[in-house]
């Protein structure tokens, strides 16, 4: 197990980083919750979220990351499918939505796991 933590490293000292651990894989758990248990975008490091997916691209290292059921806005009254369409009703449930996107653009082969 190895642990990259903060900071500004950029893409390439990620990556840098991943060549010399050669870990098989990465799992991103930094989706952060306030005392409320609701994640809070104001604690979640957008920079660092796609510079880990470009990093992981580059090494062709598969990537696993936090988001959200705030993805959706609950009005469904069944259980969500990865094939239905988002629709947050708060901010934070928008931000996931724009992470989940960024990191699919950075390394499409990444997995985003939607928390509840």
């Amino acid at each position: 197990v190895v642990a990259i933590v903060g900071g500004a490293a950029g893409a390439d000292a990620l990556a840098a980083a991943l060549t010399a651990h050669r870990p098989w894989a990465v799992l991103d758990a930094r989706l952060r919750r306030e005392s409320t248990g609701h994640p809070s975008a104001s604690g979640i490091d957008v920079a660092g979220v796609i510079d880990l997916a470009a990093a992981c691209a580059a090494c062709g290292l598969p990537l696993l990351a936090l988001s959200s059921d705030l993805v959706f806005d609950g009005a469904k009254g069944a259980p969500y499918l990865e094939s239905d369409p988002v629709a947050p009703a708060e901010p934070v449930g928008s931000m996931h939505v724009a992470l989940e996107a960024a990191i699919a653009a950075a390394h499409p082969g990444s997995l985003v796991v939607r928390t509840g």
